[in-house]
């Protein structure tokens, strides 16, 4: 037909895909909810934070890996369980760093400097 162009779609470009299989959608939401409220994501000094990514329940062998290497699951571990690839590396370098032969001060120093950088609260 010809006369009037079409209309293009609004949404997912061609070959885009929805990621639910791993809760991205929901991440992506949350990032475009706080990009539309011109919302920092990042810590803010003296500020209590709230994830705005939904948490999710760890699977239990990486419940069990992070038990094991931290001493219980984190809301890290559980932000991260979005993708369980991406957690299963995480749990991988955790466990790698805490066999370095690192002094527990110097360890805890580098921790407290990390999250002034950052402006988190540790």
């Amino acid at each position: 037909m010809r006369g009037r162009p079409r209309r293009r779609r609004v949404g997912r470009a061609a070959g885009q895909q929805r990621h639910t299989a791993h809760g991205l959608q929901s991440v992506r939401q949350a990032v475009l909810r706080s990009q539309a409220r011109d919302l920092d994501l990042t810590c803010a000094k003296g500020e209590d934070t709230m994830a705005l990514v939904p948490l999710r329940e760890v699977a239990d062998e990486d419940r069990q890996r992070a038990e094991r290497y931290v001493g219980r699951v984190l809301n890290f571990h559980r932000v991260v369980a979005h993708s369980p690839e991406a957690l299963e590396g995480f749990l991988a370098l955790s466990n790698a760093l805490r066999k370095m032969q690192l002094d527990r001060r110097l360890r805890e120093l580098a921790y407290l400097r990390a999250a002034q950088v950052n402006h988190c609260q540790y």
